[in-house]
C-alpha cells in the first residue's frame, strides 16, 4: 500500500518519467559497454587466430578495407535499432 502511495505521489510530482529516463539511459549506458567490451574480445580473439588481420586486406575495386565495411554495417544496424 505504501509502494502505491509513494508512486503516486511521483506521478503527481512529475518525478517518476525522470527516474524511468535515468533508468533506461543506464541500462543503455551498460548495453554499450557490454557491446564495446565483447566487440574487444572479438577483436583480441580474431588477431591470436591470425596476426596478419592487423592490416586490413584492400580490395582494388573498392579501396575501403574490409573491416571499416562491416564496422559501417554493424553501426547502421545499431543506429537502426536504437
Amino acid at each position: 500500500m505504501e509502494d502505491t502511495k509513494n508512486i503516486e505521489e511521483k506521478i503527481r510530482k512529475g518525478r517518476l518519467g525522470e527516474s524511468i529516463d535515468k533508468e533506461v539511459k543506464d541500462q543503455l549506458n551498460r548495453i554499450e559497454s557490454k557491446i564495446d567490451e565483447l566487440m574487444q574480445i572479438i577483436k583480441e580473439s580474431l588477431l591470436e587466430e591470425n596476426p596478419r588481420r592487423t592490416n586490413p586486406r584492400i580490395n582494388p575495386t573498392n579501396p575501403k578495407s574490409e573491416s571499416n565495411i562491416s564496422l559501417e554495417e554493424l553501426n547502421a544496424r545499431l543506429d537502426r535499432f536504437m
